[in-house]
């Protein structure tokens, strides 16, 4: 044991993931009856980070749920707050949220209890974000004012940014974007101040997308390619959203080529780091893409395929909207049929 555990630090400082993940596998496959319970936690738990660096999400969630248990034997109470927060991220990215509380509920107790402040702001921070998805503004709101208190007494810059960014978004989400983009620039400078590169390429990319909402895509572009520039490496879900907004921006100004280019990368990048609500907005984007080139056969299907995804747990709006666009698409369908020419079909429509 103490021969293979030195094998895995050294496996872990290199990031061999695979070897790591193939060698807990077959490690927790045998009986255990004598090792400690804490052992196992950490096995457990080591096993799912690896599966997650490589996007095995199917190896990952069990090796959580078994890790579980044996923290809460051994009376570890970080190890079973660190669980429950994976478990929730696990379960933020297949879109459950309401699972992805309840785990960050438990997180958040077992965090009050060892009176860690700082965790306690990451996990009200990420309730919020849970709330904000589901529409619940309010209690979006409450969450993130609470866990931007938590970190300004802290005197925690980094999560400051990071907690400021979500009070911007759910500003944005209730329309006040003027509000929303003075919020999100001052998270970003908070992130660059401290050398925070993911957090500043997440929050630029925020300010992007109010700036598009408010119809500024010159400037939304320039944020993007900030964003691009500060881009960390191994970041396959910052990436995959960048990608997609970008290719947003770009089959907005027509560039179709480029725009088509970036929606592929961000497909891939989406699938890779295993989130379900990027890999929807993805295909939603594609459809509209469709649109533009006229395969409106091929529209409909995408924006069938995001409606279909949509968890239950999201708003009745979202849903709405993606119905709304597969009904477009049929529209455009029926006259591109009945019209020989586009140019007529669109004259009758308008």
């Amino acid at each position: 044991g103490a021969l293979h555990g030195g094998t895995l630090r050294a496996a872990q400082q290199l990031s061999a993931w695979r070897p790591i993940r193939d060698d807990l596998t077959l490690a927790l496959s045998v009986p255990a009856e004598h090792v400690e319970q804490s052992d196992l936690a950490s096995a457990c738990l080591l096993l799912a980070e690896a599966a997650s660096h490589i996007g095995d999400h199917t190896t990952a969630a069990p090796a959580l749920l078994r890790a579980l248990p044996h923290a809460q034997a051994c009376g570890d109470r970080q190890m079973a707050r660190e669980i429950h927060t994976r478990l929730a991220r696990h379960h933020i990215l297949n879109g459950s949220g309401r699972q992805s509380l309840e785990h960050l509920r438990a997180a958040l107790r077992e965090a009050e209890r060892t009176e860690n402040r700082a965790a306690s702001s990451d996990l009200l921070g990420m309730c919020g974000s849970v709330h904000l998805q589901a529409g619940r503004l309010s209690k979006a709101q409450q969450n993130f004012e609470a866990a931007l208190t938590k970190a300004l007494t802290l005197d925690d810059t980094r999560r400051a940014a990071s907690r400021r960014a979500g009070l911007g978004g759910v500003l944005m989400y209730r329309g006040q974007l003027r509000d929303a983009e003075t919020q999100l620039q001052l998270a970003a400078e908070e992130a660059r101040s401290c050398g925070d590169r993911r957090g500043l390429t997440s929050r630029l990319l925020n300010v992007s997308l109010v700036r598009l909402l408010r119809g500024d895509i010159r400037g939304a572009m320039a944020c993007i390619a900030e964003a691009a520039a500060e881009l960390p490496p191994e970041e396959p879900r910052i990436q995959a959203r960048l990608l997609s907004l970008r290719g947003d921006l770009r089959m907005r100004a027509g560039d179709l080529s480029g725009a088509a280019r970036d929606l592929d990368d961000s497909l891939e990048a989406a699938s890779l780091s295993g989130d379900r609500d990027a890999l929807i907005e993805i295909w939603a984007t594609q459809g509209r893409w469709r649109l533009c080139k006229g395969d409106y056969e091929a529209a409909r299907t995408l924006f069938n395929q995001a409606t279909e995804e949509l968890s239950n747990e999201r708003p009745d709006a979202d849903s709405a909207a993606r119905e709304a666009e597969g009904w477009h698409a049929r529209a455009w369908q029926a006259a591109s049929q009945f019209f020989d020419q586009e140019a007529s079909a669109l004259q009758a429509i308008l």
